[in-house]
């Protein structure tokens, strides 16, 4: 977007059952800006097992504006991959305390919001499902 003046900001995520996150950012110039300017940036995400411990992550970035742009393209990319970086060091060291502990109960934080509805709704979708092999 190159914005120079105040912004405003908004970002919807949406989960689909049952591995696929969507991540859409727009991003417009404020109000009372000069500017009149806007971008949107959509992250997609799809994760699956590859064991009972591991799992495959999978993500697209794209945007509506600064196509031709390759500096936009990869300082988005290194963005995003290094933002996933952060937290893929954080889960794997999660998954080694789940190691020591199979049956422990998660202990939620307020933060943990969106990822525990996720869960709720797993367990619930799992729950109600029939299978008719006829």
């Amino acid at each position: 977007g190159n914005f120079t003046e105040p912004v405003d900001h908004r970002q919807h995520i949406v989960f689909t059952p049952p591995c696929y996150i969507s991540i859409n950012t727009t991003v417009v110039s404020a109000a009372n800006s000069i500017e009149n300017k806007s971008a949107d940036i959509r992250i997609l995400n799809a994760l699956t097992p590859e064991t009972s411990t591991t799992t495959n992550y999978f993500w697209n970035l794209v945007r509506c504006f600064a196509l031709e742009d390759e500096d936009m393209t990869k300082f988005l990319y290194e963005g995003n991959k290094y933002a996933f970086s952060e937290d893929q060091e954080i889960i794997e060291k999660q998954q080694q305390m789940w190691n020591t502990v199979p049956n422990a109960k998660p202990i939620p934080f307020p933060h943990d919001k969106g990822i525990i509805q996720k869960g709720k709704l797993m367990e619930r979708l799992i729950s109600s499902e029939t299978f008719n092999y006829n």
